[in-house]
């Protein structure tokens, strides 16, 4: 049993963060924040065998919090979702071809809320995945307004994703989760580990109905919130 349904409300963004790789002093100081790792199969950070990962201390996919975690910003004002993830993680590898191979970010959106068990694929429902480096990007939905960036830290401890994402059509509630593929072992098909802030198992992403909630700040978006 991995636990309730994850839910957010995300900050108001005073001042639009630089999607840059950096996480620069005060950027991010008005955003909602999520702490979690992968080292048990209880939410926020779910991981477990079924997620088809070989790594990790025992070879169960779970990793310790020293070796492996994130932190994540999000935030909104009245055009664009911010999202930003301070991963933490303790051997980097961008060597392989598909991006969530690597140590990657998935940043999973639902703006309509449709909550639907085969993922649109569109600008109001993608899974986006952003390689820890910057090097390469899977899955961004065509047409979207959507702007990605990511970089390793100066010290070589893990990396940053930023995300940008224009809100036009989204519902004042959405879909949202964040996933992180970690891969530790050289010449390793596989990943060692992928934790995800709601998502049961690693088929979450192609799955609406298994990301958690995020309420957009309703000050900021001029959104009408829902009622009951």
């Amino acid at each position: 049993n991995p636990g309730p349904v994850q839910e957010l409300t995300a900050g108001v963004a005073k001042t639009p963060p630089t999607i840059d790789g950096l996480l620069s002093p005060g950027e991010w100081a008005d955003a909602a924040v999520i702490a979690f790792d992968g080292s048990d199969g209880v939410r926020p950070g779910v991981t477990g065998p079924d997620s088809g990962t070989i790594g990790g201390p025992n070879k169960d996919g779970f990793q310790n919090y020293e070796d492996s975690h994130a932190v994540v910003y999000v935030m909104n004002d009245a055009s664009n979702l911010y999202v930003a993830i301070d991963a933490t993680d303790d051997i980097l590898m961008f060597d392989k071809a598909d991006v969530w191979r690597n140590d990657s970010a998935e940043i999973r959106v639902d703006g309509n809320f449709s909550r639907k068990s085969v993922q649109e694929g569109t600008a109001l429902a993608y899974d986006v995945c952003v390689r820890g480096d910057g090097g390469a990007v899977a899955n961004a939905p065509s047409g979207a307004d959507l702007e990605t960036k990511a970089a390793v830290k100066a010290d070589g401890t893990g990396w940053i994703v930023e995300l940008r994402q224009g809100t036009a059509g989204f519902a004042a509630k959405i879909g949202f989760d964040v996933a992180i593929d970690d891969r530790d072992t050289p010449d390793q098909d596989s990943r060692d580990d992928q934790y995800r802030w709601n998502g049961a198992t690693d088929v979450a992403y192609q799955d609406e109905s298994m990301w958690g909630i995020l309420t957009l700040a309703a000050a900021a978006s001029g959104l009408v919130p829902e009622r009951w």
